[in-house]
């Protein structure tokens, strides 16, 4: 075995103390380059656990779309552009548009409302959808009664989508001109019914808003899904 002589030992110390010297004379950069160490360990951790918690997040949530809106409307139908307005007319709309869902978990949205409005006047209005029609069915005539079963179609207000689920929807809307403020907006249109701005109006089941302006604008006769 190697026996390490005095000077051996002399040399080893005078190596170490040369180590603590340089320890002490450095002590700030040292300490310098750990913090630098540690934060670049403390921010890749945190990015990882963010990048794992927005993966987890993804796999039960929901992410709503609406694309490719359109409306049909009888504001540009020459009728109206005649019609003298009271307060027992009304406007109808037809609301075209793609829905999906790009979550891994099922989502909703409310069916949208149309906003409409004559920025110029500062005015607008928003109408809801229809959320419930009926159907006809089992009709019989005798030749002295008739008699018909109905059923309720378009049920609710809201439009369900599991994940990864796309639909694309057709929504119908009633304005009743039954104030002087409406009937006044109505008679603003008749001038110009090019100035009147369409926007899409909604919330999904997370909360998020959504009001998108609408720009493929159609006479209503003839629009529709059929």
């Amino acid at each position: 075995a190697r026996v390490n002589t005095l000077s051996d030992v002399t040399g080893e110390l005078i190596y170490m103390n040369e180590i603590i010297n340089f320890l002490n004379q450095n002590a700030g950069a040292i300490q310098g380059i750990s913090t630098v160490i540690l934060v670049i360990v403390t921010i890749w951790y945190a990015f990882s656990t963010k990048r794992m918690s927005d993966l987890m997040k993804s796999q039960i949530t929901s992410k709503i779309l609406i694309e490719k809106i359109s409306i049909g409307t009888s504001v540009l139908e020459e009728y109206f552009l005649k019609e003298k307005n009271n307060k027992n007319s009304s406007l109808t709309f037809k609301m075209i548009f793609d829905v999906r869902n790009e979550g891994n978990a099922s989502g909703s949205i409310y069916k949208p409302s149309i906003v409409i409005s004559l920025l110029e006047h500062k005015i607008d209005f928003i109408i809801n959808p229809k959320t419930k029609d009926y159907e006809i069915y089992n009709h019989k005539n005798n030749g002295y009664m008739s008699s018909y079963d109905t059923r309720t179609i378009n049920h609710g207000s809201a439009i369900f989508l599991q994940g990864g689920e796309s639909n694309r929807i057709e929504l119908e809307y009633e304005f009743n001109i039954n104030t002087d403020e409406k009937l006044d907006f109505i008679n603003e249109i008749q001038k110009n019914p090019t100035l009147l701005k369409y926007h899409l109006l909604t919330t999904d089941n997370l909360g998020n808003e959504y009001k998108l302006k609408v720009n493929d604008i159609f006479k209503e006769r003839n629009f529709g899904l059929d």
